[in-house]
């Protein structure tokens, strides 16, 4: 509710100043802050609706419609900071006098003052909530105290010394605007596209699975951290045992496994157990695999991803395929193929591709 306040006194003051000095400059600061007072609101109104619990359409929350709400404020940030390119475009062209005036140098040294706070404030609620909204809040605060010294700047000289920089100040100033909001929506938006969680998030989570029960685990593979929003993630992974491992206690261990991942770090976790084949079975079928993909592509490189299971009644291959980049575009033409050449096979498979972007630093075998 502060924010909200504060930018509506600051938008009204200004505007008083801005019709008094007429300076385009401190005119569009004016209606910058009084869009960021509607997009404080958003934020505060996304953020209450991302912190409710799931229902029966969104069982795990609410939590992605604080990514929307600062999608929405990072563009409303560019729009504002365009309206400001074009007002100084005019001011530019048309240069006024104004006179120098302490009650708008006030208003104005008090509004960077309130902006550096409110940056602080956001920020600080940012890293309480792991909110992209409440970030992005604080990027145009910043954005704005820097803008808004710019103009106090541009009025000192022009009032004072009559030079006319008051239109290239706040063509600067709208520059910056626009490059703040673009990157604040560029970040938010690798969210919305599925950014991969934090490397220390996933270390911290592989770590723990490790040490669970060193006999019996003995990899983690294919973990993933689905973010939903507001700090909640779902955990995927895959969890390995050793060979000569009792297959029922594993199964049994990964039970317990699921339900003391929830209470250590909130994930509601997706756990695939998996059990080694014999390393003489292992070596039968990467042999076969080898020779059925080499005869789709010799490029085709089978990365030591690739894992060779015990299965109820059959062996299982979780094969790994890495392309190279300009064959990106075949991905759907290579996929049937490979499943052409291995069906019939005595073993189920799963077939995942991979670009490769950089000439196979990592080889299964070939």
């Amino acid at each position: 509710m502060l924010p909200i306040i504060l930018n509506l006194c600051l938008g009204v003051f200004k505007y008083i100043c801005g019709s008094i000095s007429g300076l385009a400059s401190i005119s569009a600061d004016a209606a910058n802050n009084l869009s960021d007072a509607v997009t404080s609101l958003m934020t505060v109104l996304g953020v209450k609706a991302a912190s409710t619990l799931g229902g029966t359409r969104h069982k795990n929350g609410h939590g992605r419609i604080e990514w929307l709400v600062g999608i929405v404020v990072s563009i409303s940030i560019i729009l504002v900071g365009w309206e400001s390119l074009h007002d100084s475009v005019f001011a530019i062209k048309n240069p006024s006098e104004p006179k120098f005036n302490l009650f708008i140098l006030l208003v104005m040294v008090v509004s960077i003052g309130i902006k550096l706070f409110l940056f602080f404030f956001n920020t600080k609620k940012s890293k309480e909530n792991n909110s992209s909204a409440y970030k992005a809040a604080a990027a145009d605060c910043i954005s704005d105290a820097v803008s808004t010294a710019v103009v106090t700047v541009s009025f000192l000289v022009d009032s004072l010394m009559h030079l006319h920089i008051d239109g290239w100040c706040g063509l600067l100033v709208s520059l910056f605007i626009i490059r703040n909001g673009l990157k604040s929506f560029t970040e938010i938006s690798r969210r919305v596209l599925g950014e991969v969680a934090d490397d220390s998030l996933s270390e911290r989570l592989k770590s723990y699975v490790l040490a669970y029960d060193r006999e019996m685990i003995d990899e983690v593979v294919d973990l993933q951290l689905l973010d939903y929003g507001y700090e909640r993630y779902g955990a995927f992974l895959t969890v390995r045992t050793k060979c000569n491992a009792d297959k029922g206690r594993f199964l049994l261990l990964i039970a317990d496994l699921k339900s003391d991942i929830y209470k250590e770090f909130g994930y509601v976790a997706t756990i695939e157990p998996e059990v080694p084949a014999s390393l003489s079975e292992q070596s039968r079928i990467k042999d076969i695999v080898c020779r059925k993909i080499k005869e789709i592509n010799e490029k085709l490189i089978i990365t030591d991803s690739t894992r060779i299971n015990e299965g109820a009644h059959r062996l299982q291959v979780v094969l790994y395929i890495a392309i190279p980049f300009k064959y990106s575009k075949q991905e759907r033409k290579i996929y049937q193929e490979a499943q052409k050449k291995l069906e019939g096979e005595s073993f189920s498979y799963t077939i995942k591709l991979i670009v490769d972007r950089s000439l196979y630093p990592r080889i299964f075998f070939a």
